[in-house]
């Protein structure tokens, strides 16, 4: 079995051993891989289960209502640890081929690009929140006409 890609791209495509590919080690994405041909399998059971009518459907109604400030929160949080961590390894990759879970969960990265990815989040994500508003007021206007 090979241990990561770049050695299954080296026997196939001749590409050179431990490229950028060497990143991502075959055990975990043929794993995420079972559970995402699993997930699909399962889901497709249920859909066939419905139509039987073995099993009914349930349904609910989503609440729109939420705290919004939490939620930029959340995504601001995320946006800085992506562009903390992404920035670091863009610089290093050297040392996160070696050790890439080891630079993950380390306290190193790059302050400047986590609050840079923190700030866009934040605009993404209120300019999104905005749209959504605006399309939400036309589609009840146009309602009630």
């Amino acid at each position: 079995m090979y241990p990561d890609l770049s050695y299954f791209f080296h026997d196939v495509f001749g590409t050179p051993y431990d490229n950028w590919t060497s990143v991502f080690k075959t055990f975990g994405f043929l794993l995420a891989l079972a559970f995402l041909g699993s997930a699909y399998v399962l889901r497709l059971e249920l859909k066939r289960k419905e139509k039987e009518g073995i099993l009914k459907p349930i349904v609910k109604s989503a609440s729109k209502s939420g705290n919004k400030y939490l939620f930029f929160a959340i995504n601001v949080i995320l946006g800085f640890f992506i562009g903390f961590k992404l920035l670091y390894i863009i610089q290093d990759f050297e040392t996160f081929k070696v050790d890439p879970a080891g630079i993950i969960l380390s306290t190193k990265g790059n302050l400047i690009g986590g609050i840079i990815f923190g700030i866009l989040s934040l605009a993404y994500y209120y300019y999104d929140l905005k749209k959504r508003e605006k399309y939400r007021r036309c589609k009840e206007a146009i309602s009630s006409l």
